[in-house]
């Protein structure tokens, strides 16, 4: 019985210790993406992930006051080995990076939903940033 408390305890500690500390002290403020910055985007998702090509949809981007932008989406992959027919799902996944004067720097895809398991870290990094997907 003291197990089962100290558990509970322990997992309600930790849930709350989640909830209290925030993911970042900036506000973002959504905006419409270019058609160069939506590219942009979609090669260096392609580049991290390391395939051919792919179809995007649902960009969503905010950016914050000090200049870094968030963008999540989906994407679904091709490869050599998979076709688009083969590989019907829509991954999500979530970037950050800056705009500087040549364009998008320091860019790092932060998520990547490969299988429905991984989504939930995903979908909390960009509800916090005011991005519902």
């Amino acid at each position: 019985m003291n197990a089962i408390r100290v558990l509970l305890l322990g997992a309600f500690v930790t849930s709350a210790g989640c909830a209290a500390i925030p993911p970042e002290h900036e506000q973002y403020t959504p905006y419409a993406l270019s058609q160069e910055e939506a590219q942009q985007v979609e090669a260096g998702v392609l580049r991290e992930l390391e395939v051919a090509d792919g179809l995007f949809v649902g960009l969503r981007a905010v950016k914050s006051a000090s200049g870094s932008s968030v963008v999540c989406g989906w994407v679904r992959v091709r490869s050599d080995d998979f076709e688009y027919a083969r590989y019907p799902d829509n991954r999500p996944f979530a970037v950050t990076y800056m705009e500087g004067p040549e364009g998008i720097q320091n860019f790092r895809l932060v998520y990547f939903a490969n299988v429905k398991s991984e989504s939930p870290p995903l979908y909390n990094y960009c509800s916090q940033r005011g991005i519902v997907l």
